[in-house]
């Protein structure tokens, strides 16, 4: 969905790895005390039920995080 919807949002990393580097900066965040925002986008035309797991499952993985 990522590669569709915002192709340059990654790079220099690929689609794929998303999901690992927000996790990982929301770590380093909290590390630091900067506590992001975060906002999610769900409910677009072409996407799939797949899409809305992982991002579910991401929301699940940022959930102790604080932001």
């Amino acid at each position: 969905m990522i590669t569709a919807a915002m192709p340059g949002k990654v790079a220099p990393f690929k689609a794929s790895q998303w999901p690992e580097l927000v996790i990982q900066a929301a770590g380093l965040m909290n590390d630091n005390h900067v506590y992001p925002a975060c906002t999610f986008i769900v409910g677009l035309p072409q996407e799939t039920e797949d899409d809305v797991a992982r991002t579910i499952d991401l929301i699940d993985d940022l959930w102790d995080f604080k932001a």
